[in-house]
């Protein structure tokens, strides 16, 4: 005790008629995702033992403190109450809280302090790898930034954008932000002309940027030889490893059958032109697939829980699984397309389908879906040596823009007629309104192995009954 008041390491849950001094050092709202409300305002505050701790206000006591309290300042605090820490995403370690209530009196301390302005719980970029999936503690990391993307907007509506930081040992790692955290670091006015950005990411529910600020860790990477100033680039997506994809390259039909790949090429990006002929109805236009990861659910004796990714109880739903006959000048082959793809030309959900057209069957193709058959579009394809070596002509699609008949600009005139692209016209049509590239990496992309050998050994069964209405998807920042 010191001055009439507790430090932090002194409090107890056995009475709540304690005080503190203690500087706000972050402050948040916890908003529920569906419907935008604020649950709660949550604090952390750091006293001058350097011992900090997760402040919980209710939303019955906004009125009283929510104009008190700025970050910043320090203040004395009486008559709060030890509760136990949340059991998922805390952000900081440890298993207490605090809780302000009626009683809980709020003074601002004037003049300085000597209670620091920050605190982290840094984690090496390795740790932080290896904690996918801990939703229980999160952490905070620090590095240069390198590279970010231009905002993104996902498949269920949510904004995002992907950044890439350097740690002083020169290794990288992807950090996604999203909603306001995503315009929050796109405020910074001087992340676009800055030649040297330093970033501390607390990538906690509170999720907020520092740039540039007074602390060892920042000066640890102004310093360090490795981590060399450079002005950020920004591009289109960042791949999970850190590194920028690869370059697309302009390929006719024929050129893919005839594709070769380097033994230190892991896939070949390329972009196609063709016009969809028919759409092959042996093989299931949907499948029930997990909210979480977008696997395959078996659905097997109405056992609807996912066996490929941590969430076990996601929410099922209807995607789509086309398999698309096309052909260009130069020959004809079949493309696979899942659910982003399909929606970005229909626009309509497979669950839609279903609850509309009552005659509705995996293997009878409807008429929206048939609609498709005349567009001509522009496919992006990953090649993979797989495809190439097992030529099974089954190319997936990752991205796909209709292209209108004042927009065609590729002459069917015979082989090698795509290089013949006008960069333009391709970049004006996949960067408006529905028909722009989305730079988000495709979840459906990874049913890609596991459909194509099960398409193989048997046709897809039609499913069970419980999985005629699968529930709401559950949209998370995940």
């Amino acid at each position: 005790m010191s001055g009439g008041y507790q430090f932090i390491r002194e409090l107890s849950a056995e009475k709540d008629d304690f005080t503190i001094k203690a500087r706000v050092i972050r402050m948040w709202d916890a908003t529920n995702l569906k419907t935008k409300l604020i649950m709660n305002k949550n604090l952390i505050m750091l006293d001058e033992e350097d011992n900090h701790i997760h402040v919980i206000i209710p939303v019955n006591q906004f009125d009283k403190f929510s104009n008190k309290l700025h970050v910043g300042n320090t203040y004395l605090i009486s008559n709060i109450k030890i509760v136990p820490a949340p059991e998922m995403y805390r952000p900081l370690p440890g298993d207490k809280a605090l809780n302000f209530y009626w009683k809980t009196i709020v003074k601002k301390v004037d003049g300085d302090s000597c209670i620091s302005a920050y605190k982290f719980h840094f984690v090496r970029f390795d740790q932080a790898k290896i904690k996918v999936g801990d939703v229980v503690d999160l952490m905070d990391v620090v590095g240069r930034l390198t590279t970010f993307t231009e905002p993104q907007t996902t498949s269920n509506g949510s904004e995002k954008i992907d950044i890439l930081i350097e740690n002083q040992r020169g290794e990288k790692i992807k950090i996604t932000l999203w909603e306001d955290k995503e315009r929050a670091f796109l405020q910074e006015n001087t992340i676009r002309n800055s030649n040297t950005r330093q970033v501390l990411l607390s990538s906690t529910s509170s999720t907020h940027s520092y740039f540039n600020i007074e602390h060892p860790a920042i000066h640890g990477l102004r310093t360090n030889e490795v981590t060399k100033p450079g002005k950020p680039k920004i591009v289109q997506s960042i791949h999970k490893d850190g590194q920028e994809p690869p370059k697309s390259i302009n390929m006719t039909i024929l050129e893919l059958f005839n594709a070769k790949m380097e033994p230190d090429i892991k896939e070949i990006i390329c972009n196609t032109e063709a016009t969809i002929t028919g759409i092959i109805p042996n093989f299931s236009w949907y499948y029930l697939a997990c909210s979480s990861c977008f696997k395959r659910i078996n659905g097997v004796g109405g056992n609807n829980q996912c066996h490929n990714c941590p969430n076990k109880d996601a929410t099922p739903k209807y995607k789509y699984r086309v398999i698309l006959k096309v052909k260009d000048a130069t020959a004809d082959t079949t493309f696979v397309m899942f659910d982003k793809q399909i929606m970005t030309l229909i626009g309509v959900p497979v669950q839609h389908i279903l609850d509309t057209e009552h005659d509705a069957t995996p293997y009878k193709i409807p008429a929206i879906l048939n609609n498709m058959v005349g567009k001509t579009c522009l496919f992006n394809l990953t090649l993979t040596s797989d495809d190439i070596h097992r030529q099974q002509e089954e190319y997936t699609v990752t991205k796909v823009a209709h292209l209108r008949n004042e927009d065609m600009h590729i002459q069917e005139d015979g082989p090698g007629n795509s290089q013949n692209v006008q960069q333009s016209l391709t970049t004006n049509n996949l960067s408006q309104g529905t028909k722009k590239w989305s730079a988000e990496p495709d979840d459906d992309h990874s049913n890609r192995n596991s459909d194509n050998k099960e398409q193989q050994k048997t046709k897809q069964r039609k499913p069970n009954d419980e999985e005629d209405s699968p529930s709401k998807e559950k949209v998370t920042e995940d």
